[in-house]
């Protein structure tokens, strides 16, 4: 990433139909992408109010990019040339800051670390996930039936049907979570910030991964489940491990 800083942290990823967005701790890059899929130029924000940003998610229906701060989002968009960016800044800072996002359909979610949810429809809708404590939640995620929230050290949340449930890691891990991702079968997929990962089944069973719990000594802090079923986990300090 030209003029990226070289020890700034690179916290999310997200993309376009032509451009790749990037978001850490220096601000915001966007790299235009050739018919080869090719980064051909990039464009970095660094003169913004307030970083680090936590995370990047595209949301098509704005055609915007939007990015969590210790005090609201940004959101981000090309001009009409495509050469230059804008951008600007929303302020929550009652909400507390805004840690993970995600789009499902037409709609964003965005989860703050007091366990305070954003919603982004045809409004903009807040709520307080009842009975979380005021920590930090790392993730959220989106199915068909369902929304679900990672906490740090509260396992998970959910919210289905407009009724909350509350999902405490009772199996051989604890409950601090740094991401949460659900497969289309349904399980819930854990990493955990003490090394090691877990998952949920349909049947409200939770079962650890020994051969990963076993392996990297380092906290695994990302999740996500392929279009094709497989697992990927995302470990500090040792790479990409598929299940």
């Amino acid at each position: 990433i030209g003029n990226w800083p070289d020890e700034s942290k690179v916290t999310g990823v997200t993309f376009d139909e032509d451009s790749i967005w990037v978001a850490g701790e220096a601000g915001v890059a966007v790299a235009k992408v050739d018919d080869q899929f090719l980064l051909n130029r990039t464009n970095w924000i660094a003169a913004l109010t307030e970083t680090p940003l936590f995370f990047v998610v595209n949301y098509p229906r704005f055609d915007a990019r939007f990015a969590g701060t210790a005090g609201g989002w940004y959101w981000f968009r090309h001009t009409l040339e495509g050469d230059s960016l804008i951008h600007f800044r929303v302020e929550l800072s009652s909400l507390g800051p805004v840690t993970s996002g995600t789009v499902f359909s037409d709609s964003m979610w965005f989860i703050t670390t007091p366990g305070k949810y954003i919603l982004i429809d045809m409004d903009i809708d807040f709520g307080t996930i009842p009975g979380a404590t005021p920590s930090g939640f790392t993730s959220v995620h989106c199915t068909n039936q369902a929304v679900y929230f990672g906490q740090t050290d509260g396992g998970v949340w959910r919210l289905m049907d407009d009724e909350w449930t509350h999902i405490e890691l009772n199996g051989p891990l604890d409950n601090n979570l740094g991401d949460i991702a659900v497969g289309d079968d349904g399980r819930v997929w854990t990493a955990h910030t003490n090394r090691g990962a877990s998952f949920l089944t349909v049947d409200g069973e939770w079962n650890s991964l020994p051969y990963i719990v076993a392996g990297p000594s380092a906290p695994m802090t990302s999740v996500d489940v392929a279009p094709d079923g497989t697992i990927w986990y995302g470990i500090f300090g040792s790479g990409i491990w598929e299940v």
